[in-house]
């Protein structure tokens, strides 16, 4: 047997999912000087696969296909199942907008802003503070929970079809 790490890892190559090969490469991960990078160049032993390592992904490379395999599906099918998702994203962000344009048109609900005001004992910037939390806990069930389709058919009914008036309204009425 040779002590040779070229051979054993040659020996030791996995068969690749996508075409068959056994001319493949273990993916190594992790930061690595220039000088490493370097040195595989010469002989290469290995395929850098980023300083990141994922879990569930890939963990050879083949050399004929180009194409990286070995992961584990399940954990892949996990981080994409928990990846980020876009449209909800836009949709809470445009919720939150909103909330912020109401709050910066509308004038001061006179109740909470002076259960703001009393507890920051007479103190109007420290109140302002206050009233905006206790704005913000108001409109919880706007910004966090899913839509009540029949109150927004009730606001888009009062803003007689206008979507962004709708908007406005159902988040008048979800804080009622």
């Amino acid at each position: 047997m040779s002590n040779d790490k070229g051979e054993i890892l040659k020996n030791n190559a996995k068969k690749c999912s996508h075409c068959g090969s056994t001319s493949t490469l273990p993916i190594a991960h992790g930061l690595m000087s220039d000088e490493v990078h370097q040195e595989n160049a010469k002989d290469r032993k290995w395929v850098w696969g980023g300083c990141v390592i994922h879990v569930g992904g890939d963990t050879d490379h083949c050399n004929d296909c180009g194409k990286s395999f070995g992961g584990d599906f399940t954990s892949e099918e996990k981080l994409q199942a928990e990846s980020f998702d876009e449209e909800s994203f836009l949709e809470r962000r445009k919720k939150l907008l909103n909330v912020i344009d109401e709050y910066l048109d509308e004038e001061k609900d006179g109740e909470m802003y002076a259960a703001a005001l009393h507890e920051a004992e007479g103190d109007e910037v420290e109140a302002d503070h206050i009233y905006f939390g206790l704005y913000m806990q108001s409109i919880d069930k706007y910004l966090f929970e899913e839509y009540d389709e029949k109150l927004y058919d009730k606001a888009l009914s009062e803003a007689s079809g206008d979507e962004k008036e709708a908007e406005k309204i159902y988040l008048r009425l979800c804080k009622s």
